[in-house]
């Protein structure tokens, strides 16, 4: 009877990671809204620029990544297909890992179960 309610639960299991294996268009999605609230941070945030904004008014790096953060969002379509035509996908029946590189780095995500869980971000 044991094994029965195991092997039961196994299947129920593998059939859910099965069903919630996100799709790619999922993930360009995930993707797009975290680069899109990454990339204004990073890029103003630059050693070289910091210097420039200390020097010049901290207000002056809040209206990069405003200004930036504005136009990646208007833009938001073209972040998509930039990001889905630099991804692979590996798809693995119970999950999706994802390759994409973009503005030179390489980010390394995980789909299952619906979310994704980003675990390598190389630059």
């Amino acid at each position: 009877m044991n094994k029965t309610i195991g092997i039961l639960a196994l299947v129920l299991g593998i059939g859910i990671m099965t069903f919630t294996n996100p799709n790619q268009q999922q993930y360009v999605q995930y993707a797009s809204e975290q680069i899109i609230r990454e990339l204004p941070q990073d890029f103003c945030n630059n050693s070289q620029l910091k210097k420039w904004f200390d020097f010049a008014n901290q207000n002056l790096s809040q209206l990069c990544q405003s200004g930036l953060g504005l136009g990646l969002n208007l833009g938001k379509e073209s972040v998509k297909q930039i990001i889905d035509n630099n991804t692979q996908r590996q798809n693995l029946i119970l999950l999706s890992l994802y390759t994409t590189n973009i503005a030179n780095r390489q980010y390394q995500t995980a789909g299952l179960f619906g979310k994704f869980i980003t675990f390598k971000k190389t630059e």
